[in-house]
């Protein structure tokens, strides 16, 4: 579905003034209907816009054909009172063309995106996502253990550990006989040979 393409083939034909919407859908006629969120790929030129959505360019078009000499300034005031997203005074000249059928295409369509997305939102409480669908036991594994490891962080054990202070330290073993031999010297030898020393002195 290109939501765009539907709502310019409504203007050329002259029946977008028939179409008619409500708090989450736009009514095209009774067959097609488009959510009010759902982003078109048509880029807006003001950058921080983004996308422009179905519900924005849908008032901007029923608002141009209700009175087409309409000055852009009345145009904007009508979309703040519908709390409805703006087109740009940037925008106007190249979506009015697109949409009236005097250009077959235009620059700011992205043809690299999907013409047509959901937004985030529109997916039903409790539903389940593809991804968990294709995973399958996968899926429900991750979960089992995400919530363990949830369940770990929230009970942990406590671990001892060996507490060194000064005093501990002082308190260890103070016999050097082992350093003592690893440099070749016994301890019985150094005490002969100092008492020899003080003998000979």
């Amino acid at each position: 579905m290109d939501p765009l393409r539907l709502v310019r083939d409504y203007t050329i034909k002259g029946l977008i003034q028939r179409s008619t919407c409500d708090e989450t859908h736009i009514h095209l006629d009774e067959h097609n209907s488009l959510p009010r969120k759902s982003s078109t790929n048509y880029k807006s030129k003001m950058g921080a816009r983004g996308f422009l959505t179905v519900e924005a360019i849908w008032f901007f078009v029923r608002s141009y054909g209700a009175n087409p000499g309409q000055a852009h300034a009345a145009y904007m005031k009508e979309a703040l009172a519908a709390k409805t997203a703006a087109i740009s005074l940037i925008d106007r000249k190249d979506l009015l063309e697109f949409l009236t059928g005097v250009a077959d295409t235009s620059a700011n369509i992205d043809l690299t995106v999907p013409a047509f997305t959901l937004p985030d939102d529109a997916v039903a409480v409790g539903a389940k996502r593809p991804r968990d669908e294709a995973g399958g036991e996968d899926a429900a594994a991750r979960e089992a253990g995400m919530s363990s490891a949830a369940g770990a962080a929230k009970d942990p054990t406590p671990v001892e550990r060996t507490l060194h202070t000064r005093n501990s330290i002082l308190q260890c073993n103070k016999d050097f006989s082992s350093v003592l031999a690893f440099f070749g010297t016994a301890t019985g030898k150094d005490a002969a040979g100092g008492g020899g020393g003080k003998g000979r002195t």
